[in-house]
């Protein structure tokens, strides 16, 4: 209920501070956003938490999506799910979305633009997944992902060229 969520959230904040694998500080994240949002919408959340497969998840996240078209967060997540699938140019849009939308971290918005750069590379959009990755290097402040970046922009130069 809202008073749970309210107790919990400052022990989120606290969490997210702290050293944790990559998965949950994206789920702290995502967590923390939903302060700005209804009822409704963290209970869908936690929902899409709780789902056991990729169907259910999306089947959530597409309903977040129809309520509440300026959620980013839920773009992202579709974007993953479709990516994971192999669908390449729906993930590119999610993630395009999701971008436009501006996620409520620098951590996810880093973490959606080399999702995007990988779902850009896998279609065969070198010039975007470059273009993409480029951008990942720029904005990363503690260049954690620099390397990852420059492999896939070499990737990408050494596919346009041969």
């Amino acid at each position: 209920d809202e008073r749970g969520y309210d107790y919990a959230y400052p022990h989120f904040q606290k969490l997210s501070k702290g050293v944790l694998p990559e998965n949950i500080k994206r789920e702290i994240d995502l967590k923390l956003d939903l302060k700005r949002f209804n009822r409704d919408i963290k209970k869908s959340f936690n929902e899409y938490l709780l789902a056991n497969n990729e169907f259910d998840k999306f089947v959530i996240m597409s309903g977040i999506n129809k309520k509440y078209s300026s959620y980013s967060p839920a773009y992202y997540l579709l974007g993953r799910i479709f990516l994971k699938q192999g669908n390449y140019k729906q993930a590119i849009e999610n993630f395009k979305a999701a971008e436009a939308r501006r996620l409520p971290t620098l951590r996810l918005q880093l973490e959606n633009l080399k999702l995007l750069g990988l779902a850009e590379y896998s279609k065969g959009d070198y010039y975007g997944a470059i273009k993409t990755f480029e951008r990942l290097s720029k904005l990363d402040p503690n260049q954690k992902y620099k390397q990852y970046a420059d492999n896939f922009i070499e990737r990408s130069k050494w596919a346009l060229n041969n």
